[in-house]
């Protein structure tokens, strides 16, 4: 499994693995390397249920393991474009690693990489905000366009009128 994995064979991988989970159903580093194997195969829903679950299972709450998931989980909502939610997870994660008064090394770099992550996303997300705001702005600038264009049709439009009339009334 961990050869397919590597070979970014995720779909094999992740076959193998689940064929392990039959023997091994309590065993959390198992459900862990099969549901972030699932998230790189691009089944998302899959592999979040998966490492949703192992809080169930693990036997040391608060551990790298569980950590780990939560970091994961929330990764592939920010690469399904989900950055709400993928900074509510972030967010979480961030608040729970910053809550232990002793931190293994792993936990810490994760603390910082997590911090990273939704400093990213706040990026992100001001950046489609800007977008947005200019594309309202363009789509106004376009109707302002549009009316200006219609107000001249109807200057024309009262203008033949107005020669017709004029041509009517000569012609009587």
């Amino acid at each position: 499994a961990l050869s397919a994995y590597s070979n970014k064979k995720f779909d094999e991988a992740a076959e193998t693995f689940k064929n392990l989970q039959v023997d091994h159903p309590q065993s959390p580093e198992l459900s862990y390397s099969t549901g972030t194997t699932l998230l790189s195969s691009g089944k998302m829903a899959e592999g979040r249920a998966l490492l949703e679950s192992l809080k169930k299972l693990n036997s040391v709450p608060g551990s790298d393991l569980e950590a780990l998931s939560d970091f994961n989980v929330a990764g592939s909502y920010a690469e399904a474009k989900e950055l709400d939610i993928a900074q509510q997870r972030y967010a979480t994660l961030a608040q729970s690693l910053q809550k232990k008064p002793l931190r293994t090394p792993n936990q810490e770099q994760m603390l910082l990489e997590t911090q990273k992550r939704i400093e990213q996303i706040n990026k992100k997300q001001q950046e489609q905000e800007k977008n947005s705001d200019k594309n309202k702005d363009k789509n106004n600038d376009k109707e302002k366009d549009k009316d200006k264009e219609q107000d001249k049709n109807k200057d024309k439009d009262k203008g033949k009128d107005k020669e017709n009339k004029e041509g009517k009334d000569k012609n009587s």
